[in-house]
């Protein structure tokens, strides 16, 4: 008896001690917090102080004179809808000529997001509109305009993260009155009207690709000079005329995000490729951001409230252009470049997660971004030494040779390639943010 009692005893000690153990715990375990400006929080930087990584910051119409920073939280920052033109153009954030309108601390992460801002009036001696300190976060689908420093980057300053879908025009600084020393990915973006001695739009940055970007002479793929006729950008109307130069000008396949559409929520995608900026000339509504109009969808037999009907890792849009169906799960096949498709970052774009990509021996002159996607891309033969010395990924000096989003896990490999001529203030040849297995 005295011994069943023991043993109960140490059975209740047991369990009090878990008991203890899961208590002392439930601070440590924190869950993501959407906190809403200005319902509960008077301004956005009073929200950003209360937040931790992983929190997003919503953000109701309305101007909001304030100079935020970041101070390093992997956060998101948006208006209520990033892609609505009415929106974006009413969500202001005004620095009042007093600093930079944003800084980054310069740890934040590609998890960091910026986005549905128009940020004006700011003045600082680096980075009038956005000061990066070499961050990594994403900007996008922003109107960055009427900013300016006495030095570099008016518009935007040390921005090492992803540019894309954004409106930079009218800033002014001594070198670079868009941007200057943004090494990050500038894609898709229409830079315009800014202002300098020398280099009005773009000082010491990456080479942008599929940008409109006013006299300019510093080559990069897919960039045009050509004025976008916005309907009346005096009054922050960066709508497209139906002549713009810039209508299917982007390219879809550096595209990312879960809800991609345009700044008045419509589709993407409305002709054979995107268009450059933050509008989609001649486009149509589309609910779940899958780069199919709510029309198309009734047409395709496709969910307008899902972006991925058969829940098989692939957005609907994708699975059209691919010519999978978007309804029924589909088997991983492979991905042969350039037998499929001719480049190996249209590849990346259109693969399902998981699937392999088998690239043929020869150089493509690209930059890669893999999107978050777990893919294994490889060439003909990885073992074979005079295979890999011949299948190049040229990064021509524009940006890293491949760049990683930063969820990526173990399942994503690359392996059998030269990788050369890349360009980037992190990893010229591969920036990764985590791991990744190369062979």
């Amino acid at each position: 008896m005295r011994k069943q009692n023991t043993i109960s005893y140490k059975k209740d000690n047991i369990i009090i001690s878990l008991y203890v153990i899961i208590f002392l715990l439930i601070p440590i375990i924190s869950f993501p917090v959407t906190r809403n400006v200005p319902s509960e929080y008077a301004t956005i930087q009073s929200a950003i102080n209360a937040s931790a990584d992983g929190d997003e910051i919503i953000v109701a119409q309305g101007t909001y004179k304030e100079n935020i920073n970041f101070n390093g939280k992997n956060i998101i920052l948006r208006s209520t809808d990033p892609t609505s033109s009415t929106v974006v153009a009413a969500t202001i954030i005004d620095g009042n000529q007093k600093e930079s309108v944003v800084t980054f601390s310069g740890t934040e992460s590609i998890e960091c997001v910026l986005e549905g801002f128009t940020i004006t009036n700011g003045k600082a001696i680096y980075g009038g509109g956005i000061n990066g300190n070499w961050n990594i976060a994403l900007i996008q689908n922003n109107i960055i305009i009427g900013n300016s420093c006495p030095f570099d980057g008016g518009g935007l300053f040390g921005c090492n993260g992803i540019i894309q879908n954004n409106t930079i025009a009218g800033n002014s600084a001594d070198f670079g009155g868009g941007l200057s020393n943004c090494n990050g990915f500038i894609v898709n973006c229409i830079i315009w009207n800014n202002s300098d001695h020398s280099y009005p739009q773009i000082y010491l940055s990456s080479t942008p690709i599929y940008s409109c970007i006013q006299d300019w002479t510093g080559g990069g793929v897919g960039n045009i000079k050509d004025d976008p006729k916005f309907v009346d950008p005096v009054n922050n109307n960066f709508h497209l005329q139906p002549d713009s130069p810039c209508i299917d000008k982007g390219n879809l396949f550096y595209v990312i995000g879960e809800n991609i559409r345009d700044i008045d929520g419509e589709c993407r995608l409305a002709g054979i490729s995107v268009d450059m900026g933050c509008d989609e000339y001649g486009s149509y509504k589309d609910t779940d951001g899958d780069l199919l109009s709510d029309v198309e969808e009734v047409n395709k037999g496709t969910n307008p409230d899902k972006s991925d009907t058969d829940e098989d890792g692939l957005i609907d849009g994708i699975e059209v252009l691919r010519g999978t169906n978007p309804v029924i799960k589909d088997t991983l096949t492979g991905i042969s470049v350039p037998a499929k498709y001719p480049s190996i970052q249209r590849a990346i774009f259109m693969a399902f997660a998981g699937e392999k990509i088998t690239v043929s021996t020869r150089s493509y002159k690209e930059n890669l971004y893999f999107g978050g996607k777990n893919i294994i891309l490889q060439s003909l033969n990885p073992d074979d030494k005079n295979i890999v010395q011949n299948t190049i990924i040229d990064g021509s000096k524009i940006h890293s040779v491949i760049t990683f989003k930063g969820s990526e896990n173990a399942i994503c490999s690359i392996s059998g390639f030269t990788i050369c001529n890349g360009k980037g203030h992190y990893g010229g040849g591969i920036n990764v943010m985590v791991m990744v297995l190369i062979l």
